[in-house]
């Protein structure tokens, strides 16, 4: 019996010193008692709370936080007043790429997203530009998140530009492409540049996320190996073997030297990919493509001058992207954006496509269904757009005010409560309404 006990103590002890709490104390971006800190190593299971002083409760970030990999419960409740996160149209909010997360009572206050530039050819073609996804809140498959009493208010997203082809010239290289959410694709060296890694990694969240390969002297640029990550760009060739690798999801496509371009989207679909720009084509050679939403590379104008300019990014969700599960009992103001990456310079006919912005207040990805869970008396406004493939669903007693003019096409479903539309919904949007629940507006 007593070894039942002290295993049963052992046991309780052992989960509770992996259920902490940590606290912040101090509204710096950085350093000891701060969000950054308490992000930087967290323990699975963890509870971030606040204690800051009245008149010191913004936080207002440098640069983008570490992402969120693991169950964790962030709880803005202050007894000073109430927590804002200032991304101060420089840093985004929230990232979170895995577990269970519940985060509560925070102002989000511009916070942004920057899909990041293809890299520039030498002499060469330019990469495709990153897509940026989800200024605020960024919700990454395998997340299951639940936002709270969060107010969203002048979030955006902004896609990276493509990079610029520039003259041929025999021993000169091609721009790697763009990282999605961040990550600059390398600039032309001889060997071609290397694509950007992103800010983010599905596997920690200290560690970018993996971009391609520079090529060789006449060598492709390496394919990106996971999401975030751009294509690289070839080395110098004199044959068609110089072609620009893939970016994988969010990741733009390297440019060619000699060659086809790479493509936004190395696995099908938004999946792998999509979003981020192809990048320019080699000597007289096309474009690749750019994943959803993300503009295709220019074809270059062979021996005459230049190599084709990369595609821009993609700007998608400029308060919220869902790529995962999320659970939604918050405000989005009208007052959030999302900006498309440019098209780069360079190459002929088809020049090089700009990117596309959707989804100023939430971009829903295919598969995936906003769950709108207010209790009463609960009365929650979403005043920019949603927009995308996916789904809504209205669960819980409370009310749910849709102001803008939402264009998403997956199905809208009353399963509680009220939901009131003072805007629109697509009338591609199939709507159920169950018994007892109410669907209205003007």
């Amino acid at each position: 019996m007593r070894n039942l006990l002290f295993i049963i103590l052992a046991f309780l002890f052992i989960n509770k010193s992996f259920a902490a709490t940590i606290t912040v104390t101090d509204n710096s971006d950085s350093g000891a008692g701060t969000l950054r800190a308490a992000l930087t190593a967290p323990v699975a299971g963890e509870t971030i709370e606040f204690s800051l002083l009245a008149g010191s409760t913004t936080i207002s970030l440098a640069s983008a936080l570490p992402s969120i990999v693991d169950n964790l419960t962030i709880d803005g409740t202050n007894a000073a007043g109430r927590v804002t996160i200032n991304g101060q149209g420089l840093a985004p909010g929230f990232v979170i790429t895995n577990g269970t997360v519940s985060i509560s009572e925070l102002n989000m206050t511009e916070c942004a997203s920057q899909g990041s530039s293809g890299g520039d050819g030498q002499l060469q073609a330019g990469g495709g530009g990153g897509m940026s996804a989800g200024g605020g809140v960024f919700v990454n498959t395998g997340a299951t998140v639940t936002l709270s009493d969060l107010t969203f208010d002048g979030c955006s997203a902004a896609g990276g530009n493509g990079g610029d082809g520039t003259a041929f010239g025999l021993g000169f290289a091609a721009g790697g492409g763009g990282g999605g959410l961040g990550g600059s694709g390398a600039l032309n060296n001889f060997t071609g540049g290397g694509g950007g890694g992103g800010l983010y990694s599905n596997a920690t969240n200290q560690t970018p996320g993996t971009g391609g390969g520079a090529g060789g002297v006449g060598v492709a640029g390496s394919n990106a190996t996971a999401d975030f990550g751009g294509g690289g760009g070839s080395g110098a060739a004199v044959s068609p073997t110089g072609i620009g690798g893939d970016g994988r999801f969010a990741g733009g496509g390297g440019g060619a030297t000699n060659g086809t371009g790479g493509n936004g989207n190395l696995l099908t679909g938004f999946g792998g990919g999509g979003g981020g720009g192809g990048g320019g084509g080699g000597n007289n050679e096309s474009g690749g493509a750019g994943g959803t939403g993300g503009g295709d590379g220019a074809t270059s104008d062979g021996a005459a001058s230049t190599g084709g300019g990369g595609g821009g990014g993609a700007g998608f969700g400029g308060a919220v992207f869902l790529r995962g599960s999320l659970t939604f009992n918050s405000d989005i103001t009208s007052n959030q954006s999302t900006i498309a990456g440019a098209a780069g310079s360079g190459g002929t006919l088809p020049l090089a496509q700009g990117g596309s912005s959707d989804g100023d207040g939430v971009y829903l990805m295919s598969g995936t269904t906003l769950i709108l869970n207010p209790t009463a008396p609960d009365n929650r406004t979403i005043a920019a757009e949603i927009s995308g493939p996916g789904a809504v669903t209205k669960n819980g007693s409370g009310i749910y005010n849709l102001s803008a003019t939402n264009n998403y096409t997956g199905a809208t479903t009353i399963s509680a409560g009220t939901l009131v539309v003072n805007g629109s919904i697509a009338t591609s949007s199939a709507t159920t309404v169950a018994a007892g629940s109410t669907l209205k507006g003007t």
